[in-house]
């Protein structure tokens, strides 16, 4: 397999993710948005948001990082902090949704 054809398959790869992801959450109503995850303190656009503000980081696109209320109880390190500063960060901003 050549480079560009292993590049090619992490790429199929990744765009199949990112449709599965929208197919799933495309159809969820406000209510299903603001529902609680297995994830302390997440709610299901926490977890979508999160997702979404890796990717743009990883693609190169960083966000703010702004400060989270220091009496959320899942956030332990500074990595889940970090985490968490990303993923409100995202949730905030609606063009990315």
């Amino acid at each position: 397999m050549t480079d560009t054809q292993i590049v090619q398959a992490y790429a199929d790869a990744w765009t199949q993710s990112i449709e599965a992801v929208s197919e799933l959450v495309a159809p969820l109503t406000e209510g299903e948005w603001n529902r609680r995850t297995d994830c302390p303190g997440w709610s299901v656009r926490d977890v979508v948001s999160h997702l979404i503000a890796m990717e743009t980081e990883l693609l190169g696109d960083p966000r703010p990082i702004h400060t989270v209320p220091s009496d959320l109880r899942h956030v332990v390190d500074e990595f889940t902090r970090y985490c968490r500063c990303r993923s409100t960060s995202a949730a905030a901003t609606p063009a990315r949704r």
